[in-house]
């Protein structure tokens, strides 16, 4: 969670939440019958941030240089100014709000 939290603020992003999905995270990790297993098993989560263009692809450069393997499955994206009426400068710069679906692998 910090790994993203920092990521995510060296790059003008909010992290707003991450949700893993159902069954990703198993039990104790150091339990006799998962030590035993030394499978590759995925998890997938959900992270939601919010900022610029420019800070979602930096963030995304920085998943693709870490040492963890992440593999982005899908992106959403969504306007908070685009539900509101205000007109804006063209000095300021969007902001939006992503979420995206992520998954890596553990033993």
């Amino acid at each position: 969670v910090y790994f993203f939290q920092k990521k995510a603020s060296d790059n003008g992003l909010t992290l707003k939440s991450i949700v893993f999905s159902p069954g990703a995270v198993a039990g104790p990790a150091n339990s006799p019958a998962k030590s035993a297993s030394r499978e590759v098993k995925p998890v997938g989560f959900s992270l939601n941030v919010s900022g610029g263009y420019g800070g979602l692809k930096n963030f995304l450069s920085a998943l693709e240089s870490s040492s963890r393997l992440f593999q982005v499955e899908s992106i959403y994206f969504s306007s908070a100014e685009a539900q509101q009426s205000a007109v804006k400068s063209r000095n300021q710069l969007s902001t939006y709000d992503f979420r995206l679906e992520v998954k890596t692998y553990t033993y």
